[in-house]
């Protein structure tokens, strides 16, 4: 026994206690679930948003229809010697005489284009279809200009580059009819515009157009 004790004297005498805590290793907590992140709504679509052509492209297209239809009576059988416009009410009754499928959109960065079909009856009832217009615009020249090229309607003064559907009035301007023809001054060609740099809008043009037809 006392062998023993002088053993465990002498083993406690070489250990020294220890004065560091015993470090304990905490378990790590489980992983928390994670919440899926929610996909953004899309908008809903709209009749006036453009269609868009190529995904992530700033090429779009707009289509629109628009018609009108006409009523009215004269004392004269032959209204079309009082009517000068071409889309004007040209027999007593019922008148179709302008009924259009318009298409304009961003061709690529730089260009835009816009095309006019017009479809008609005449007073036998047959549908005329004539290229109103179509033509294709600059956007991104410098110094406030724009080129245009093709079959336009000139911008001279307020009424002549308005289609029928934009009058205030069912028939044309008696002034346009007798100055420019019964479709107004409309022909192939070219022309050169600029915004001036005013707080009001003003605007220079300079145009050539073909002078045959109507």
């Amino acid at each position: 026994k006392k062998q023993q004790v002088l053993i465990e004297k002498l083993s406690a005498a070489r250990t020294p206690p220890s004065s560091t805590p015993p470090v304990r290793i905490a378990a790590a907590p489980p992983d928390a679930p994670t919440t899926p992140t929610p996909e953004k709504p899309r908008e809903p679509w709209s009749p006036a948003q453009p269609i868009t052509l190529l995904s992530g492209s700033k090429s779009y297209l707009n289509i629109s229809f628009d018609a009108l239809m006409d009523f009215g009576w004269s004392t004269t059988p032959n209204v079309t010697a009082i009517e000068t416009g071409d889309h004007d009410p040209l027999q007593r009754g019922f008148t179709l005489p302008n009924e259009e499928i318009l298409l304009d959109g961003a061709v690529d960065p730089y260009f835009k284009g816009v095309a006019d079909l017009v479809f008609k009856l005449d007073k036998d009832n047959a549908t005329n279809v004539e290229l109103e217009e179509v033509y294709l615009t600059t956007t991104s020249l410098p110094w406030n200009l724009q080129a245009k090229a093709g079959q336009f309607f000139s911008e001279f003064g307020r009424i002549n580059q308005q289609h029928p559907h934009a009058w205030d009035f069912v028939d044309q301007p008696l002034v346009i009819g007798r100055m420019f023809g019964p479709e107004g001054l409309r022909n192939p060609g070219a022309r050169l515009s600029w915004l001036l740099p005013t707080p009001f809008y003003s605007e220079l043009f300079l145009a050539a157009q073909n002078s045959n037809g109507d």
